[in-house]
């Protein structure tokens, strides 16, 4: 379930009972003065963060599997590896594929750019 974002100014606008609600939706129970409304905004705000963190953390483990995936299926299409033969002075690079691969003479296959 998606809960709003809230900012430390607008918790603090908002009365005790209300931050009350505000931390059972969310699940939440501070630590410390349950009487205090800062006691409270610390609690959802340390929350929010928790929250922040594990859905960075979960991004970035999928961008990792997602680079990992992509590597693997174009080394599974790739003929053989490429390499760069030349650069030439107008900043193209060339690969080769050697011409036994595809039967047929030497070739240079596009640019880089």
């Amino acid at each position: 379930m998606t809960h709003p974002q809230y900012t430390p100014q607008a918790l603090s606008n908002y009365t005790l009972p209300r931050l009350k609600r505000i931390a059972a939706e969310l699940g939440i129970t501070p630590t410390g003065d349950k009487r205090a409304a800062d006691t409270w905004v610390d609690a959802i705000l340390a929350h929010q963060s928790a929250q922040a963190q594990k859905i960075t953390d979960e991004q970035a483990t999928a961008q990792t599997e997602l680079d990992d995936y992509i590597t693997t299926q174009a080394q599974a299409v790739a003929l053989e590896q490429l390499r760069i033969v030349e650069i030439s002075f107008d900043h193209d690079e060339y690969y080769a594929i050697h011409s036994q691969t595809l039967g047929l003479p030497s070739l240079c296959f596009g640019s880089a750019y």
